[in-house]
């Protein structure tokens, strides 16, 4: 067990800049994966991401409240050179009090390195690291007996995995070699049949694969038998998967079909029996950029399907002089149609890169990371390591997952002579807008349809939670009053 140097836990108090909806910034560098759960009817959203310090650390935000209030830890990793693609793990407070953060902790220069894994405890964080293994990604789950399943990749397409005790800081189970041939994209967990599936690219029979693994509390079992996923023709790039309705693994991922050039021109929705070429973004260019993420509704069958692309270059045509914007789309039926693709940010066609989803969401409320950069510098290069961007979480909501229709939306507020005016809600159905103050407490809240606007004549200046509820979902965001 080794020692983790974190700082002291605080409350993150959410910046919202502009009124154009229901999302807050963290200021920071770049964005890494979230995670999203659910224990005893609260929502838990935890975020976890890398400071482009020396070395690299990592910081952790999560919420126990579904976004009301946040608290923070900094500092994780960057025992050697520095920490890189993070993963955020939920545990259910029942079984453990703490969260977990799992990471590639690199040894030399950018050279790949370890395995690390770190539990969150803001009065004595500690952890555990495997050896020297080349790992260049790390995955983490949480298992129902409160210990960690953590999953990695090498640079030989070798995957390591071991079970880590988030109480004692230690691995029950040392990552060892299970699988061979495997460019490691991931894992998942399905309750259900008590199975944890890893995900990857398999480099000895050109295939999208899944392995599946057991653990019965004292030993950890890997089945080498690929399932393999049906995949188009072209040059394949960098997939997503997840588990339909929690159980049924299907992925996404970045096709080229020019051979002069390997850059994604379209993306695919891949199961067992099919591969779905998706709607592509009407106003952008051919070149589909990082992330591809995949979503799925928990215990549903809806799917959501996030990226990033570029709309124009900056430049000239290499890929960091480009501007981004973050396009999603989604299915209710498991992936049998798909809904026309929708531009989700928030300053279209300057620069809004890497989106980051849960594997989970509940609802028609999906959050979503994503970096977004505020220079609009003409001299930045791919990878966005140099790249100030701002961090958001923010709530789209996937209005037409139930109701049929094509648009989706996201909640917009804003305060007008005395009155904070939330609209975007639903035409045809009753919505409800509380605010509380910024410990939590219910100040009021107004019903109706359609635009609803709530009297804040009276309450002093300072910093308020909106909470929109609307069609079985709800938004949140902060409210500055200044008066």
């Amino acid at each position: 067990m080794i020692g983790i140097g974190i700082a002291l836990m605080g409350i993150l108090n959410p910046v919202l800049e502009d009124s154009t909806g229901s999302h807050f910034t963290l200021w920071g560098t770049i964005h890494e994966p979230i995670d999203v759960a659910w224990f005893g009817g609260n929502e838990y959203v935890g975020f976890v991401h890398r400071m482009w310090t020396t070395p690299n650390i990592l910081k952790f935000h999560w919420s126990s409240n579904g976004g009301m209030s946040w608290e923070e830890c900094e500092g994780i990793g960057g025992w050697d050179v520095g920490a890189r693609y993070p993963d955020a793990t939920l545990m259910d407070p029942s079984l453990s009090p703490y969260h977990v953060v799992s990471w590639a902790e690199l040894v030399s220069g950018p050279a790949w390195g370890k395995m690390a894994v770190a539990t969150v405890n803001p009065s004595g964080p500690y952890g555990a690291v495997s050896g020297d293994i080349g790992a260049h990604k790390c995955n983490s789950l949480a298992l129902p007996d409160g210990k960690v399943f953590v999953c990695g990749g090498d640079e030989d397409f070798g995957v390591w995995a071991g079970i880590y005790d988030p109480s004692a800081g230690t691995f029950m189970v040392q990552p060892k070699l299970v699988l061979s041939d495997l460019s490691f994209s991931g894992t998942d967990y399905d309750p259900t049949n008590d199975i944890i599936y890893i995900f990857g690219f398999d480099v000895a029979n050109t295939q999208l694969a899944y392995f599946t693994c057991v653990w019965n509390g004292t030993s950890l079992s890997v089945d080498p038998t690929p399932h393999p996923l049906q995949a188009p023709s072209g040059i394949l790039w960098q997939d997503a998967w997840c588990l339909r309705g929690g159980t049924e693994p299907v992925a996404v991922i970045g096709v080229s079909y020019h051979l002069e050039d390997s850059a994604p021109t379209a993306i695919a929705f891949c199961d067992e029996v099919k591969a779905v070429i998706l709607p592509s973004a009407p106003d952008a260019l051919p070149y589909i950029i990082y992330e591809l993420n995949i979503a799925s509704e928990e215990g549903g069958n809806k799917i959501v399907v996030l990226w990033g692309q570029v709309t124009s270059w900056r430049t000239d045509t290499t890929y960091g002089k480009a501007y981004y914007d973050i396009y999603a789309t989604w299915s209710s039926d498991g992936g049998l149609s798909w809904a026309p693709v929708k531009n989700l940010s928030e300053t279209p066609f300057e620069c809004e890169c890497y989106p980051h989803a849960p594997q989970r969401f509940k609802g028609e409320c999906l959050w979503v990371a994503y970096a977004r950069d505020p220079i609009h510098e003409t001299d930045y290069y791919w990878p966005w390591a140099q790249l100030k961007a701002h961090l958001y979480l923010c709530n789209p909501c996937f209005m037409s997952l139930s109701e049929g229709s094509s648009h989706g939306g996201m909640f917009s507020y804003r305060l007008e002579r005395g009155f904070l005016v939330i609209s975007g809600l639903p035409e045809d159905r009753d919505s409800r807008a509380t605010v509380y103050d910024i410990l939590g407490r219910e100040i009021g809240a107004v019903k109706g349809r359609g635009e609803l606007r709530f009297d804040v004549s009276d309450l002093a200046s300072g910093a308020y939670l909106l909470r929109a509820e609307a069609r079985g979902f709800s938004a949140r965001a902060k409210v500055v009053i200044a008066k």
